[in-house]
């Protein structure tokens, strides 16, 4: 079992949500992909990448990012 976490992928339910940054749905699944092969717990995916170590510094960072996003 892996826990996914990606970003906003761009696929038919995001369309027209969100303009700017989207990571492509063949990524995300290489990225998901990847993880599983290598036995990782987790697939964190494009930017999650980030905000989880910007997370383990400061929590409420992400928050505001998040809210911002």
């Amino acid at each position: 079992m892996i826990e996914a976490l990606p970003p906003v992928v761009d696929t038919a339910m995001t369309r027209g949500r969100i303009n700017g940054n989207k990571m492509s749905a063949k990524q995300c699944a290489a990225e998901i992909v990847d993880a599983i092969a290598t036995n990782a717990p987790e697939a964190n995916v494009g930017m999650v990448k980030i905000l989880r170590m910007i997370y383990s510094i400061s929590p409420a960072l992400v928050r505001r990012i998040m809210i911002k996003f």
